[in-house]
């Protein structure tokens, strides 16, 4: 075994540190029997090898070795293998290295490096050679001969395993060679792939672990899911087996959608199974159905089980559906996570009061009148992390919170008072010290601030003069999601906030737009921008004064004056007047970060202005007035006149005149039999990539945020493409998947400097998908699509990284995968 491992020139390539020259030491160790010597082999691997989950030219050369490792029944951490090429195949695509794009990135697949010279390593198994008291060499034993044939230290070097020795003693260890990331990955999940014969063999292996391992990783390709799933129901159904071995096996199984899968899901969940059983079926049902809601019969059989033994749980496995705990439970189980917020074990109950966040789980899908008194509950919980975590959830419902629960804003107040809280005993003091509960409570307050009376702003100065005398301490901090402030200069901060009902200063608005992360507010992004817009629409005049004279001051209000220019861009071409101060602050003594924003800002809205304005309708205007007119003049489109003046309007040789024509007759109840008699010329259409450009100027949802500009590029395509969606059924003429896909070449919306490509829904590709008869070749033509979108998400186009991610849901969709990139 690894006979060839000294071939590769491990010395030419690299890892996060440099040259992977010592590589081969680290996969001997990995595979040692000595839990000591393995754990540091591994540690290496994770933090060398696949640094921050980064690709090198090392992780693919490693990959055909581990592949030959699991084929031997005596190697240790063959499971561990198999996990770590699960999660290498699923993340490749996501560093623009998709293995099922049959074209490597860059276009060459470069080789891994041979030196030819190297002799064969003929000990079997590898890691008996290992001696761990050598740094650089291993024994003589590695090529058979004794250390006493040795003639000088050179040649014992030259014997020895390592290929510092084996390679180029004399090469310099930077001189390795650089490949990009995406190559590396896309080589390495190819290599994990050519694997899958070994994987099959595994299936029967006599370790059940292994073989559970391999059926998980199987999983991932449409060509041995079958398999996969068949040895993972054996095992389900398997009564001699424990139930959380039974459960493990439905937690992998329901992660990939099969045909077939409810009446395994619906045989699992019988009164006869072990309640853990029950459990993982309910859960990886729901799964599959999200967003459609379980069977009533089913959700109560959960409810039920719950209800007689929370402790079943907490004790599901962490896998499959369930690889990160309850946080990854779909959201039309969310009601579960509501009884388990009291539940006895505290770990699992502060991890489902985390789970009840939005910012944790997005698909969350209580209503806020269902969830707020379950939170309001946990306030009184004895451990300060679980109340901090309720308080944070509490917090992104402020607005509810004050609406519908009014009395419990006393209850609010009160945790804003230093408060005593029993040990958890782990020692992370900073999560049990009351200090970020006192700021997520006083952050909602000041959310609700309208509402308070007198005597609560009062008490709430009070309380925050009790806190600031108790959080003196200048290490201790207040967490506001990912960023951490000085407890003590904030809470200083915000005893003028409750003086009065008056709304948040603007500067601290506009600031938190550039760096939410260093406002000493606490505010969030969105809640800024919210203030920002009502100040918009109720006295745009005061708020553009406030922007311009931050902008003239912009030497000493650095920050605000960042984040006036990222409101600016929300304004676009009506934000004109502000040109000139944003030329002065680019070409003024600012960094030079802080001038690139604002040159930004002024060339974003330069380039709003030379958008021209969507025209109005005028039946004797021009070709782009006259077709917006017909549309007003016209309501459906029964009359066979009409469709023969469609008709000529589809075929003019303006791109606003046609895409006018087609958004009109989307709407029509009667277009499917006008496409239907005019097949070929849709055909047509979906062929053409002709587009014209519109500034629009009001208001607009985009990315949950609020704009007042956009740039709407409506393309020929894209456009007839929604008219064929609005059909009862895709004519099978009409190539609408390839279509698509071609549309999501280009970009169809820009907001604040980021386009979007056409926004189709799921349900929309997955049903053009299936009309090509053909979804292996279609999820092919997506993943291309999405490495490209991937690749170019950092160039001068400007793509959104969300793009990136609405692609790789709708792939889920097509391949059957109902689990997250992130799971």
């Amino acid at each position: 075994m690894w006979e060839r491992l000294h071939q590769v020139d491990w010395a030419k390539l690299g890892h996060a540190y440099g040259s992977a020259q010592g590589t081969p030491r680290a996969l001997r160790q990995m595979i040692s029997p000595d839990p000591t010597v393995q754990n540091a082999g591994w540690e290496f691997f994770w933090g060398t090898l696949n640094h921050q989950g980064d690709y090198y030219n090392s992780t693919v050369a490693t990959i055909p070795f581990l592949i030959e490792a699991l084929e031997n029944p005596a190697i240790a951490g063959r499971v561990e293998i198999l996990h770590i090429f699960a999660s290498r195949w699923r993340d490749a695509p996501n560093y623009g290295g998709d293995p099922y794009v049959p074209t490597p990135p860059g276009g060459e697949d470069l080789p891994i490096p041979i030196n030819e010279d190297a002799e064969l390593w003929t000990c079997d198994p590898p890691y008996a050679v290992w001696d761990d008291s050598e740094a650089d060499a291993d024994s003589d034993a590695a090529d058979g001969a004794d250390s006493e044939d040795d003639e000088d230290s050179d040649e014992t070097a030259q014997d020895a395993g390592d290929r510092r020795e084996l390679s180029s003693g004399d090469a310099d260890e930077d001189a390795h060679e650089h490949r990009p990331m995406n190559l590396c990955a896309w080589q390495t999940a190819r290599g994990i792939e050519a694997g899958k014969p070994v994987y099959l063999q595994l299936l029967s292996d006599a370790d059940r672990q292994v073989a559970q391992a391999a059926a998980w990783l199987l999983l991932h390709w449409r060509d041995t899911r079958i398999a996969a799933k068949s040895a993972l129901v054996s095992w389900a159904d398997d009564d001699a087996l424990a139930p959380i071995d039974r459960a493990t096996a439905i937690l992998q199984f329901a992660s990939f959608r099969a045909e077939g899968d409810a009446a395994s899901f619906q045989r699992w969940l019988q009164p006869n199974q072990p309640p853990m059983l029950r459990l993982a079926a309910g859960l990886g049902w729901a799964k599959q159905l999200h967003p459609d809601p379980l069977p009533p019969d089913a959700m109560n059989d959960l409810l039920a089980i719950i209800d007689a033994d929370p402790q079943v749980a907490s004790q599901l496995p962490h896998v499959g559906i369930l690889q990160q705990g309850w946080w990854g439970a779909s959201g039309n189980v969310s009601v579960l996570r509501l009884r388990l917020a009291a539940h006895p074990d505290r770990e699992f109950r502060w991890r489902i009061v985390q789970s009840l966040s939005q910012r944790y789980s997005p698909e969350f899908m209580c209503s806020d009148a269902e969830t707020i008194p379950v939170l309001l509950a946990r306030l009184a919980d004895p451990f300060g992390r679980i109340v901090t975590s309720a308080m944070e959830a509490l917090c992104e419902r402020a607005t509810a919170v004050g609406d519908l629960f009014p009395d419990a804003i006393d209850r609010i107040i009160a945790c804003v008072e230093p408060r005593s809280f029993e040990d958890w005993g782990d020692r992370v003091s900073g999560l049990d010290n009351g200090a970020t509960l006192a700021g997520q409570a006083v952050t909602l307050l000041k959310r609700i601030r309208t509402q308070l009376t007198p005597d609560q702003r009062s008490r709430i100065q009070h309380s925050l003069r009790r806190a600031l005398e108790h959080f003196q301490d200048a290490n201790v901090y207040i967490s506001f999601g990912s960023m951490g402030i000085q407890a003590k200069s904030w809470l200083q901060s915000q005893l003028s906030e409750f003086h009065t009902t008056d709304p948040v200063r603007l500067h601290l608005c506009f600031e938190c737009l550039a760096f939410s992360h260093m406002v000493k507010s606490g505010m969030r992004p969105a809640e800024a921008l919210a203030e920002l817009i009502a100040r918009h629409e109720t006295d745009p005049v005061a708020l553009a004064e406030e922007a311009r004279t931050i902008l003239r001051k912009c030497t000493d209000q650095r920050n605000p004056a960042i984040g006036v220019g990222v409101w600016l861009m929300a304004l676009g071409r009506d934000a004109e007047w502000a040109l000139e101060h944003l030329d002065n602050m680019a070409n003024g003594t600012l960094d030079q970060y802080a001038r690139g924003r604002a040159r930004d800002a002024a060339q974003f809205i330069r380039e709003s202005l030379q958008v021209p304005v969507e025209p109005s309708p005028d039946p004797l205007g021009s070709p782009s007035q006259r077709i917006r007119a017909w549309c007003q003049s016209h309501p459906n489109l029964e009359d066979g006149i009409i469709q023969t003046e469609l008709l000529e309007f589809l075929k003019d040789s303006s791109a606003d005149v046609r895409t006018v024509a087609l958004r009109w007759a989307a709407n029509q109840p009667s277009i499917a039999d006008f496409v239907a008699g005019h097949l070929d010329f849709f055909g047509e259409l979906l062929q053409c990539g002709d587009s014209v450009e519109w500034g629009i100027s009001d208001r607009f949802e985009f990315d949950s945020k609020t704009v007042f500009w956009r740039r709407e590029i409506r393309s020929v395509r894209t456009v007839a493409i929604r008219v064929i969606l609005e059909l009862p059924e895709i004519p099978p003429e009409l190539p609408v998947f390839a279509a698509m896909v071609d549309a999501c070449r280009q970009p169809e919306l820009q907001v604040w400097g980021a386009f979007q490509i056409p926004q189709f829904s799921i349900a929309d590709w997955v049903w053009a998908a299936e009309a090509t008869g053909d979804l292996d070749s279609a999820e092919i033509d997506l993943r291309i699509l999405r490495q490209e979108r991937v690749n170019e998400a950092w160039s001068e186009r400007r793509y959104r990284f969300q793009d990136s991610h609405q692609l790789a849901k709708i792939i889920d969709a097509i391949n059957g995968c109902v689990i997250s990139h992130s799971e």
